[in-house]
């Protein structure tokens, strides 16, 4: 019966969110001859659209398409090309970037010229601690900004950083931001975002959607897309029969369940994945009385199967161990590992005196960490352990606003370069509101990140890696999972879906997508 009532709910939510569309845009038809893209989110909402605090995956979709950066990767590539900054030079001893902008850029909605003056308030604001931003630290050694000209933007640094780059790509302490903008909206800046890239935010409807509109002066020339609609669906099947039937266009994260994915192949749907990038890793609060003990984060390291874990996503993962993600610069799988065994984890246990633990899981209440979760349970169970689960909207959000964690699993992707996770979670000094909710402090760990981030010889930068991740290893603040390859369905008719036009780090780039 209660099944039944489900069914009966969903097929009532569709009708309800097929009718919107069609209001929204007219038949499928006419949205094509409209170039009007139709998103599903399987979600509520919209988290923020600042760049400085953004915490949700589909905040950063809205960022990528809204703002832009000084640089930016080339398709499918993790290879710099210009973007706002037309050129750019770096000094020889590698602590001076100088970057020349374009001068043909203008903010959305008559904010006006873009100018240097905005790279350096945005870059300033990030680092400020009041801002209370998450990527504070990817621009900690940053020592002046210089602005000698409108034009002209020179960042000079307290030491070399050879991934510098990457963290100038448009999102997050990347995206450059309006001043006059955030000035004038103040606390409703986050709902009121104000860029310079190829879409521009017409309309946000709370829990419903947000509509994006081309924008007709971006200085490689308008997209393709005069709009692209994206719609918050928090209920799954829903958002799957409306790809199916047509009504969406584009899922970007679809469930890794195999039934699931033949079932769309089978409508016609084009079911790909975002190979690399995303991985997922568990976190100890090593101040918390369940995990102060290292013998007890070893414990529960032996009592997972990590094989389980692949096939809870629909072998669309790969496992690994290192807290530095597969196929990431720097990353490797030489350290201590602590293989699957029940055996060796109750032994640890009850060395510990810790046979009867219980502790609470924090997670993002949506398919990807619940995959994991309810895997993991039942593993801890077989150990003899007993998990409490605490589902939140984002678990990032939670690190932000305080709320106490004692263990947690997190899904991120990060540019590829093996300082950018060791800084953002492992770095003493990137305690809440940054993302070290392990509370992790290691004096020779923090000494080894800063060292490796000035390190311009390779191999030594390449040593001091190794050495760092194998420290981890036997602290064992957090442990590597599983690598995951998350799956998208699109409409046949949708072209320009390829070639890193999707990818797991900034999602889906609508400037060269279009319906045929």
């Amino acid at each position: 019966m209660q099944k039944r009532h489900r069914i009966a709910g969903n097929r009532m939510m569709l009708f309800i969110i097929s009718l919107s569309l069609l209001i929204c845009t007219g038949t499928t038809a006419a949205a094509d001859r409209e170039q009007t893209l139709q998103i599903g989110y399987i979600g509520s909402d919209i988290g923020g659209l600042d760049p400085a605090r953004n915490a949700l995956s589909q905040d950063l979709f809205m960022i990528r398409n809204i703002f832009s950066g000084l640089v930016k990767y080339k398709p499918g590539t993790i290879d710099f090309e210009p973007d706002l900054a037309k050129s750019w030079e770096i000094s020889s001893d590698g602590v001076r970037y100088t970057f020349h902008l374009r001068e043909d850029v203008n903010w959305h909605k008559d904010f006006g010229k873009f100018k240097a003056s905005d790279v350096k308030y945005t870059f300033e604001r990030n680092m400020d601690t009041k801002t209370a931003s998450p990527w504070r630290k990817e621009l900690e050694k940053v020592e002046k900004i210089e602005t000698p000209d409108d034009y002209t933007v020179i960042i000079t640094l307290e030491k070399p950083y050879p991934a510098f780059l990457h963290t100038l790509v448009g999102v997050r302490q990347g995206a450059i931001v309006s001043q006059k903008a955030i000035e004038q909206f103040g606390k409703d800046a986050p709902r009121n975002p104000i860029g310079t890239g190829p879409f521009v935010m017409e309309k946000y409807t709370p829990r419903d959607r947000v509509v994006l509109a081309s924008n007709h002066e971006y200085y490689a020339g308008p997209p393709k897309l005069s709009k692209a609609v994206m719609r918050f669906i928090p209920e799954q099947s829903v958002a799957l029969m409306a790809l199916q039937r047509g009504e969406l266009h584009f899922v970007e994260y679809l469930p890794n369940d195999e039934n699931i994915i033949r079932e769309l192949r089978d409508s016609g749907v084009i079911v790909d994945a975002q190979k690399e990038g995303v991985w997922l890793h568990l976190t100890f609060n090593i101040r918390s009385d369940a995990f102060s003990d290292v013998r007890v984060r070893r414990a529960v390291a032996h009592g997972i199967n990590r094989d389980d874990h692949v096939k809870a996503y629909a072998h669309m993962a790969q496992p690994f161990h290192s807290l530095v993600p597969l196929n990431y610069w720097g990353q490797t799988e030489d350290i201590p590992k602590y293989e699957y065994s029940p055996e060796r984890a109750k032994a640890l246990l009850k060395e510990a005196g810790k046979e009867n633990l219980t502790f609470t899981i924090t997670y993002t209440s949506i398919d990807i960490y619940e995959r994991f979760v309810t895997t993991f349970e039942q593993q801890m169970r077989d150990i003899g352990v007993i998990v409490k689960m605490d589902p939140r909207p984002a678990i990032m959000k939670a690190i932000q606003e305080g709320v106490y964690i004692e263990c947690g699993p997190y899904v991120p992707a990060r540019a590829p370069d093996a300082d950018i996770p060791l800084t953002q979670f492992w770095l003493s000094d990137n305690f809440p509101p940054g993302l070290n909710f392990a509370y992790y402090k290691n004096p020779k760990v923090d000494e080894l990140i800063v060292e490796a981030r000035h390190e311009a010889n390779e191999s030594t930068r390449r040593r001091m890696y190794r050495e760092i991740q194998q420290i981890l290893a036997e602290d064992v603040p957090g442990v590597g999972i599983i690598m995951i390859n998350r799956p998208y369905g699109v409409r046949p008719e949708v072209k320009g879906v390829e070639g890193g036009t999707v990818d797991p780090i900034w999602c889906l780039d609508l400037y060269s997508v279009y319906l045929e």
